[in-house]
């Protein structure tokens, strides 16, 4: 039995609502058809037995549903029920985010087995489908929150709901399904940011000040000081201390309005989804983890006053955006960070790192966030890295596949378990002979857990900055 109802439900966002056309079915659950279905081994023994009281299986089906029907008029109208649903408008790759659902019942009080789900994006939970049931809240009326989890960048569309209980004898089941038009937002995870960001700064900011340049450090001469225990014997300026008889140092400072640039390998290999540590069960790609972290890396820059931009590059390169020198100008390195797209196709090396090398007029630290198969597929990638590594700092940032290397580390106990392990074991050669390569070159080279990899890229540049290697 099917009838449309009037547009009565309310779905509202966090700041609006809006009504939705609505269509009401009413169906049988399975304690109905269970009793329904007596009446075939009821009816087949009476006619083995007792064939004159034939008509008692059709009286059962009669009376199971007169029942239902009963049921069903008893139950709490779906008519009188309304439907508030608020949502973030947006949440970061990787990070979990919730559906508060509020229901009014029409001051009926808690239906029985009442439930609701939702039709969204694969983006934010496998499968599609979101449930949960409703239960009973102080401020009245039934609730649900329903937790998810982003696992792709993207726009997340939730595309309807339904919302249905049952009587009070648990024969029939009333179910409307509801329209909605919402969209959330999957954009990058700005998580590392707030977590490495505050820790690097923490270490250095002094209290109501911004934060001050770590003197001491770097290759850019600040000023002459007296020697004190604890300071560098090899910052004594000899010449100075003889000419005022005093032991004098040369105090240094952090350089400043480097240039600093952030390529993101967009290909094939980048959208293997891979486990974090703090993310449970959590799939996120690598190409969104590079993303966060180079957000990371671009954010600390800023703040360092150095001069950051950002690129992506596939079978093809993507322009590079300009000279972001501010830390207002994050926002809009974000927003440029969350058009780059999953790409199916296989990295072009020689053509990305071409591009990236002929937009570049003067010496840059340049961070490609990459990933490789075997050291023939990374063979183009490394000629390509010799022709940019003689002018510019380069920094290779990979992360550990530690699948691959807890296969490799398993003690295999069949035939297919020798095998995996010995192609494992390949593999993880070649990744290391490849990264040699690149540091022999005189290329950096980062190689972290997901969890560790922003702190890890900080750490790499904050050395690279007190050395003056840029």
């Amino acid at each position: 039995m099917a009838a449309r109802s009037t547009p009565s439900s309310r779905i509202s966002s966090p700041r609006s609502r809006h009504r939705s056309e609505t269509l009401q079915v009413i169906a049988p659950t399975p304690r109905a058809i269970a009793l329904a279905a007596l009446a075939a081994p009821v009816g087949l023994l009476l006619a083995l037995f007792r064939p004159d009281l034939w008509f008692v299986a059709p009286l059962w089906l009669a009376v199971v549903l007169a029942l239902i029907i009963y049921d069903a008029m008893a139950g709490a109208p779906l008519a009188k029920a309304g439907l508030a649903l608020t949502a973030p408008p947006s949440v970061g790759v990787g990070e979990g985010l919730a559906l508060d659902v509020a229901v009014t019942t029409g001051g009926i009080g808690t239906p029985r087995a009442a439930a609701v789900a939702f039709a969204v994006d694969p983006l934010l939970v496998p499968g599609g489908r979101a449930e949960g049931p409703l239960v009973a809240r102080d401020a009245g009326g039934v609730g649900a929150h329903i937790p998810l989890a982003a696992t792709r960048r993207g726009v997340a569309a939730i595309k309807s709901a339904w919302l249905g209980w049952q009587g009070p004898l648990g024969l029939a089941r009333k179910q409307k399904s509801i329209a909605i038009d919402r969209s959330i937002t999957v954009v990058p995870s700005i998580r590392p940011v707030r977590d490495e960001g505050a820790k690097l700064f923490a270490r250095d900011a002094q209290v109501g000040q911004r934060l001050a340049a770590r003197l001491g450090e770097g290759s850019e001469f600040e000023s002459l000081v007296r020697f004190m225990p604890g300071l560098d014997r090899r910052a004594i300026d000899w010449k100075q201390s003889a000419r005022h008889t005093d032991l004098l140092a040369k105090q240094f400072e952090t350089e400043r309005d480097n240039r600093i640039v952030l390529a993101i390998d967009s290909g094939r290999m980048m959208s293997d989804p891979v486990k974090g540590e703090h993310d449970g069960d959590r799939d996120v790609s690598r190409l969104d983890r590079a993303v966060s972290a180079a957000l990371t890396l671009g954010y600390v820059a800023l703040r360092l006053e150095d001069r950051v931009s950002m690129t992506s590059f596939a079978a093809r390169p993507k322009r590079m955006t300009q000279e972001f020198a501010r830390l207002s100008a994050f926002a809009a390195l974000r927003r440029a960070a969350a058009e780059i797209d999953y790409a199916a196709e296989e990295t072009n090396f020689t053509l990305g790192l071409a591009s990236i090398g002929s937009a570049l007029k003067r010496r840059a630290m340049i961070t490609v966030f990459t990933e490789f198969a075997d050291a023939n597929g990374a063979e183009l990638m490394i000629r390509a890295a010799e022709r940019l590594v003689t002018k510019h700092l380069l920094l290779f940032v990979v992360m550990a596949d530690s699948e691959l290397e807890a296969l490799a580390a398993r003690v295999p106990e069949d035939e297919s378990g020798m095998v995996g392990a010995t192609i494992a074991a390949d593999l993880l050669r070649d990744r290391r002979v490849v990264l040699a390569r690149l540091r022999r070159m005189g290329a950096l080279v980062v190689e972290a857990p997901a969890a560790r990899m922003a702190a890890d890229v900080l750490a790499t540049y904050v050395r690279i900055k007190r050395q003056g290697m840029i």
